[in-house]
């Protein structure tokens, strides 16, 4: 069993004391390789192409052009992402036994890495696929992606609709999960409340060891239980 996080554009990169075992980047060439072109790109590019205000594309900026591979710092990618996913997960407070569970089941989704081991350095970044840039990321990581799955028994993607685009369904056994609402009858996904609760589906997937469908369901995650209902083979609601 896999379980799919999508990354984050915040981002912490810090020393960490913990040993970790060594993983490599999917596809290191192609991330320097994108990192390159990038860096090609100006203030003005990098704002229009991603939405950023002059502040963030400044910093953005002087992030690309002043990245070389062999010198700027890297962080195992479970410390280096923040925000509201990650913000539910403890790497620091793991047992070895939690940490040998992460090693298995545990990957990222990333538009400059690919498939992602939480324990694999990466560099600081920004990049999605909602930016208008020409670098052939879906085209690339895509099919190495489901190289790198196609022989798990069960896919747990508790990733983004954005960062789903990645796996493909006629190859993967993908177990979808959403979290969701009910106010009057009516069934809505609240975008921050969902990430949150897949933080802590993560988490709480973490702490129990689990490997199967059946085992998630028993969990409560941030008041949310599964709807057995509106769940199927490849769909988990968990809803409050």
């Amino acid at each position: 069993m896999k379980i799919l996080l999508a990354p984050s554009k915040s981002q912490d990169p810090k020393s960490i004391t913990l040993e970790l075992p060594q993983r490599p980047l999917m596809d290191e060439r192609f991330s320097r390789h994108v990192m390159a072109q990038l860096k090609q790109l100006d203030r003005s590019q990098l704002a229009q192409a991603m939405h950023l205000s002059e502040a963030l594309a400044d910093e953005t900026y002087r992030l690309f052009h002043t990245f070389k591979p062999t010198l700027s710092p890297r962080t195992p990618a479970l410390w280096h992402y923040t925000g509201v996913v990650y913000d539910q997960l403890m790497p620091e407070a793991y047992t070895q036994t939690q940490r040998t569970y992460i090693d298995d089941h545990l990957r990222i989704l990333s538009a400059l890495y690919g498939l992602v081991h939480p324990y694999t350095p990466i560099w600081a970044y920004r990049l999605d696929f909602t930016m208008k840039l020409d670098l052939g990321l879906k085209a690339h990581w895509k099919p190495l992606i489901t190289q790198a799955l196609k022989n798990e028994d069960l896919i747990v993607d508790l990733s983004s609709q954005e960062f789903a685009s990645l796996l493909d369904p006629k190859q993967l056994n993908i177990h979808r999960v959403e979290f969701g609402q009910v106010k009057e009858g009516k069934l809505s996904i609240i975008s921050t409340f969902a990430k949150q609760a897949r933080g802590a589906l993560a988490h709480q997937l973490i702490l129990h060891g689990v490997t199967t469908i059946e085992e998630m369901w028993s969990l409560s995650v941030l008041d949310y239980r599964v709807d057995l209902k509106r769940s199927t083979n490849q769909l988990t609601w968990f809803i409050r």
